[in-house]
């Protein structure tokens, strides 16, 4: 067996082979996510990871020949094995590998048995020769990676090393194994996320696709989304008209743009109301409120605008219309009111510019004109301004 003169080059190598063999295993759980053969043949490195730390806890010579002869000839061993029956879970490869380290650690403790042990080292050596060898021819003949092969042949050379008892040819000859294993996994797992880059490429396309739809169909949710709230904004929740601000920026709109034209305001609001409200109840009320809003709306055109102003009071806002037509309108709303309510209307009229230059000033004729209304008795319209 191999003689232990060089003490600085074997602590080095077997450094070598903890840091290397804590590598090996590391990569291969920590990047492969799926159980495969990676895994399972990573796991014939839990025996040299846990034999190399034994190198510092042992005092005596022959123990350190158990060490490392078991470093050198069981991980091809195990991968001989693993290779062959890599159906097994890696889960049971590992408890193997316990097993089989605890089994060395004892006999580590027991010299007359590792004394007997050794002096059958070269039988043990030779049998893991011819498997090494073994597994060689039948991975090359299978085209598996070179990189796996060279660590089977660098383990060659080491049992030849133990056979003829070189330390240095056994110190380079193991941590060029483990480092060319370590190679190879780095390469299987290379070709791992190659493999899923690609099919990544491949189906970029849809994904594109589905992503552009998937925005686009958000970007129109939220535009609709947007103007629903925009028109609740601008709508009263009873009455389903413009709002007070809503139907006021309406006026205002109506006088940036009709410089040179003319247009007409109705105010009106329903006689007696708070008294229905007293008598009836507020639900009444409400109901009330929303059947005059109907009316408002069926008797005015489409390019019309009417809001609820406040309690009981509406708004027309009757673009590019004379006083004419709007006493027209006022007096259709009245007969509507007359004929489809339990209630009347007092209407007042203001036309602009006429009656005003902004929308309180019209807003204040038209109120004029309402209350006019009430003093000739409910149920009638009035106009308090200066047009003909």
């Amino acid at each position: 067996m191999i003689v232990f003169d060089y003490i600085f080059i074997d602590k080095i190598t077997l450094l070598l082979v903890f840091g290397l063999s804590l590598l090996i295993i590391s990569f291969s759980f920590a990047f492969n996510e799926k159980e495969d053969i990676l895994r399972n043949i990573a796991v014939a490195f839990f025996f040299p990871l846990i034999m190399s730390i034994a190198y510092f806890l042992v005092p005596a010579d022959y123990e350190l020949a158990l060490v490392h002869l078991t470093v050198a000839c069981l991980p091809p061993l195990m991968l001989a094995f693993i290779w062959r029956f890599h159906n097994f879970s890696y889960f049971t490869f590992i408890v193997m590998q316990i097993i089989l380290a605890s089994l060395i650690l004892w006999l580590m403790q027991t010299p007359q048995l590792s004394s007997w042990v050794l002096r059958w080292d070269h039988f043990f050596v030779l049998a893991t020769l011819l498997v090494s060898v073994g597994s060689v021819i039948h991975m090359w003949k299978n085209n598996t990676s070179y990189w796996l092969i060279g660590s089977l042949l660098a383990f060659i050379s080491t049992q030849v090393a133990l056979m003829t008892n070189q330390p240095l040819l056994y110190s380079v000859a193991i941590s060029l194994a483990f480092g060319l294993f370590f190679t190879f996994i780095l390469k299987k797992l290379q070709q791992e996320l190659t493999h899923i880059i690609q099919k990544a490429d491949v189906g970029s396309s849809q994904w594109d696709r589905t992503v552009r739809q998937e925005v686009m169909m958000r970007t129109l949710e939220i535009e609709r989304v947007n103007r629903h709230l925009a028109e609740s904004i601008r709508t009263d929740p009873l009455t389903g008209l413009l709002n007070k601000k809503a139907i006021v920026e309406e006026i205002k709109l109506s006088i940036d743009q009709c410089r040179n034209s003319s247009f007409t305001l109705i105010l009106f609001d329903i006689d007696d109301f708070k008294s229905i409200n007293d008598q009836q109840g507020h639900l009444a009320g409400d109901r009330i409120l929303s059947q005059v809003a109907g009316i408002a709306l069926s008797s005015i055109r489409n390019r019309d605008r009417v809001g609820r102003y406040g309690g009981d009071e509406f708004i027309i806002l009757l673009p590019n219309t004379s006083l004419k037509d709007a006493y027209y309108v006022g007096k259709r709303l009245l007969e509507r009111a007359a004929k489809d309510l339990s209630c009347t209307l007092s209407l007042g009229i203001a036309v602009y510019p006429v009656d005003g230059q902004t929308a309180d000033d019209l807003i204040s004729r038209a109120d004029q004109g309402l209350y006019e209304a009430k003093h000739q008795g409910k149920n009638c319209m009035a106009y308090n301004g200066g047009a003909q």
